[in-house]
């Protein structure tokens, strides 16, 4: 019996029109944030004593000699500019870190380069100019070969400076350090400007909101201002008011008492004898006489009215019953 054959169908690909990304680099990612960290100590701390190239006896740094050692050849060579190395390098691990395009971290490993000798050729020029100073400056105790190390001497006034002059050099480097900052910086330069336009136009908004704000708090605080101030007004003005009312009422009762006592202060004057105290200074006191002492009067007794009502008369005195007896009369 013959075996049926089987129905085979093709697979089809599917093709994904999203541009392909390089993977993550978790462990690169790391090792690069860490040596960004430990460059920027490394320079932070460095000093031309602690190198060997410079003394004898060394100066211990954070970072050990290898920190020492790497600070001075970054200063010897880019100058000042060495302190752009630990920025490029925490950014390109943050790109190690994360989804890129195909080649992107190499484009901005390059552009890293190429921005930090842009640097040294700018600061080589701008210590022509007097700007930065290597000797006495901030950077005297770390710069060993001027502002621009080795390479920006060379780059700027030698390479650069015969050929297009001091201001086409200058522009030139300054143009190559600010692209060089956006390729490492961005993904994509006109998404890079699009951002910066948006950020702009947010800024005017916002400015123009806040100035609408001000006005707005500045008009309050005024007008509240001015309600203080009528509220303190209308309040002195009460106070006022209530203080000539009780000045008023307080005459008036004084008016009062003068109309009922009109001789208090002609008693006051008068002594206890009744005479008037004397106006002339150290005459003598009049002597006053003292009262004498009130005799005590008897109470009369009291008459019985109903007796005297029924008491008879007394009869009349006859002169015939009167009688001569021992010469008396009875």
């Amino acid at each position: 019996m013959a075996r049926k054959a089987k129905n085979k169908t093709a697979s089809r690909k599917v093709v994904s029109q999203q541009p392909r990304k390089s993977q993550s680099r978790p462990v690169w990612a790391l090792l690069l944030l860490a040596l960004a960290l430990m460059t920027f100590v490394a320079i932070w701390d460095f000093e031309l004593a602690q190198s060997r190239q410079h003394t004898t006896e060394p100066g211990s740094n954070l970072v050990g000699v290898l920190g020492a050692e790497g600070a001075f050849w970054g200063f010897y060579f880019f100058g000042v500019a060495a302190w752009l190395v630990p920025l490029y390098l925490l950014w390109i691990g943050v790109r190690f870190l994360l989804r890129q395009q195909p080649r992107k971290r190499l484009f901005s490993s390059v552009a890293s380069v190429i921005s930090v000798l842009c640097a040294s050729g700018l600061a080589a020029m701008l210590e022509i100019t007097g700007t930065i100073q290597s000797q006495g400056g901030i950077f005297s105790h770390q710069l060993s070969e001027g502002a621009g190390g080795l390479i920006g001497e060379f780059l700027a006034p030698v390479f650069l400076e015969p050929i297009i002059g001091p201001f086409g050099s200058f522009l030139v480097l300054l143009v190559g350090l600010v692209i060089g900052s956006i390729v490492v910086f961005t993904d994509n330069l006109g998404r890079f400007l699009d951002w910066l336009q948006i950020r702009y136009r947010s800024f005017l908004t916002n400015w123009a909101e806040s100035k609408e704000a001000r006005q707005q708090r500045k008009a309050e605080a005024a007008e509240a201002k001015r309600q203080a101030k009528e509220e303190a007004a209308r309040a002195k003005a009460e106070a006022k008011a209530e203080k000539a009312a009780a000045k008023t009422s307080r005459s008036s009762k004084v008016a009062d008492l003068e109309e009922d006592e009109p001789d208090d202060e002609f008693d006051d004057e008068q002594d206890s004898g009744g005479r008037r105290h004397s106006l002339l200074r150290g005459a003598p006191t009049p002597l006053t006489k003292t009262p004498a002492r009130a005799r005590k009067t008897k109470p009369a007794p009291a008459i019985d009215e109903a007796a005297e009502e029924v008491a008879p008369p007394k009869p009349k005195l006859d002169p015939n019953t009167i009688k001569i007896v021992s010469g008396e009369k009875t």
